[in-house]
């Protein structure tokens, strides 16, 4: 499914419009991760290339956590390691080949658009 395509825009319409069929807060949560969840399903069947995506949203998850709890000292931290992390899994050039993953994986945005999910 590509973010340019009809089925695209589809999936996005039938889960706005199942997101609100309650005010509640919950039920939005829900449908909307059942979305997600359904969506990267789609793109890959292998659920080995979610690993990275999975870490860095833990990664950034705990640091808003330990802000969250009054760790405002780790809010530096926390943000220099989730900048880090996204330029390790980007590949970006100035870092050593050798340090990347050897396998695909999920990351989210590419260079042309930054919603979409690509294998890298």
């Amino acid at each position: 499914m590509d973010s340019a395509s009809f089925q695209f825009v589809l999936f996005g319409l039938a889960a706005a419009i199942l997101s609100n069929f309650s005010r509640s807060r919950v039920w939005r949560s829900l449908v909307l991760f059942a979305a997600s969840i359904v969506f990267l399903g789609l793109l890959a069947h292998d659920p080995i290339v979610f690993l990275p995506l999975i870490g860095f949203l833990l990664l950034g998850y705990a640091g808003l956590l330990l802000i969250e709890r009054g760790w405002s000292r780790s809010a530096v931290w926390s943000i220099l390691a989730v900048i880090l992390v996204y330029v390790w899994l980007k590949k970006y050039t100035f870092l050593p080949e050798g340090s990347f993953l050897r396998y695909p994986y999920f990351t989210l945005g590419s260079p042309t658009s930054s919603f979409a999910c690509c294998i890298c």
